[in-house]
């Protein structure tokens, strides 16, 4: 499980967003902006773009490859990871800013150190997470973290989804909400309204990039987050609806 490097109390409730993916551009970025506004409490955001970078390697003929729903990285591939994920933090977070919203794009090595993940290549797996520097950071702005981690002097790309679930069980937060762009967990063309935490056979029936949100949820669940949820982030107001209490997407339960 994730190791916290600190257990400094959270004093006000913590939403820990992932985005990413087609979940991009203005409109989404200020309509996250608006919603932001009107939560209670702190928010960390999560930004990955796997879209992007399959686009940024086809433009700079490097060969890009998926396992298990993970990237093959490379150091020809982690080149434009870190540089189209930097990129679409810095996007994001002038939109907030633009909106009213003081936003910090960062790496997630700033305060994070990654189990490096050899069988994937420059990737890397379970996080320890400064949270009393993290805190700080949540209390001045909402940072736009991007999943570039270091194992050492090394850097690593790191799952988005797997981060913000580290994330979240280490600073004690009150709800992860992984954001796609599907109406979430989705079997036999069916939204599963809920999935226990525990269930194996629904994982065993989940495919592409589905796989590294489930297993996420499922270990942010069984570290002690209150609420996780994975939704479709062009719902409108769905972050709103589901600090809410009202049904968005698929919800992991104990």
């Amino acid at each position: 499980m994730i190791i916290s490097e600190s257990t400094r109390p959270i004093q006000r409730s913590l939403t820990v967003i992932k985005t990413g993916g087609s979940l991009e551009g203005g409109e989404f970025y200020r309509e996250v902006a608006e919603q932001l506004s009107k939560l209670d409490g702190n928010a960390v955001i999560v930004n990955g773009g796997g879209r992007e970078i399959d686009q940024l390697c086809s433009r700079l003929s490097v060969r890009s490859e998926k396992k298990n729903g993970l990237r093959i990285t490379t150091p020809e591939v982690l080149e434009a990871v870190t540089m189209a994920l930097a990129k679409k933090a810095m996007e994001f977070a002038s939109v907030l800013c633009s909106g009213g919203i003081t936003a910090i794009p960062m790496p997630a090595l700033s305060f994070c150190t990654s189990e490096r993940r050899k069988e994937y290549g420059l990737v890397g797996g379970k996080s320890s997470v400064d949270v009393e520097l993290l805190m700080h950071l949540v209390s001045k702005a909402v940072p736009v973290i991007y999943p570039i981690s270091r194992g050492g002097e090394q850097l690593l790309n790191v799952n988005a989804d797997e981060l913000a679930a580290d994330i979240a069980v280490a600073a004690g937060a009150s709800a992860l909400i992984l954001l796609t762009d599907v109406d979430g967990v989705i079997l036999n063309g069916k939204v599963v309204e809920s999935i226990s935490a525990g269930d194996s056979t629904i994982s065993q029936e989940i495919e592409g990039g589905m796989i590294p949100k489930l297993r996420a949820g499922f270990e942010a669940k069984k570290g002690g987050v209150k609420k996780v949820y994975i939704a479709n982030g062009r719902e409108r107001n769905v972050l709103l609806k589901i600090r809410e209490g009202m049904r968005a997407g698929t919800e992991i339960e104990e």
